[in-house]
């Protein structure tokens, strides 16, 4: 199921998403399958009854972590195809992710030099 298809507001959908989730995660963790589906069933029931007449917003995933793993492998002389791959994003994330980080960089320098407004004694 795609984003899209999810973001519709459709909330069957929406669970339809968590119980597929949930039975994968049982299943990994050793569950049979129907004893995953049960798991499932029983935490889409409570989603259900306690948040069933709510818009419930669900914030995507900090990027902190894949911002690291970039910086990291910038810093350690890997390639911007072979940093993409890895993290699982576009070449283009990379290097918008690497001018962000530069910008940043720059601007506390400047900030430190003792030359910025802060500094100007008239």
């Amino acid at each position: 199921m795609t984003a899209a298809e999810v973001s519709s507001g459709d909330g069957d959908a929406i669970l339809a998403v968590i119980v597929a989730a949930a039975t994968t995660a049982a299943t990994a963790e050793g569950l049979d399958h129907r004893a995953a589906h049960r798991l499932a069933a029983a935490i889409t029931d409570r989603l259900r009854r306690e948040l069933g007449t709510l818009r419930v917003y669900i914030p995507a995933p900090s990027r902190a972590a894949r911002d690291r793993a970039i910086l990291a492998g910038l810093a350690n002389g890997d390639s911007r195809q072979a940093i993409a791959n890895r993290v699982g994003v576009h070449v283009t994330t990379v290097d918008r992710i690497a001018r962000r980080h530069q910008a940043e960089r720059e601007k506390n320098r400047r900030a430190h030099t003792g030359l910025g407004p802060a500094e100007w004694v008239l």
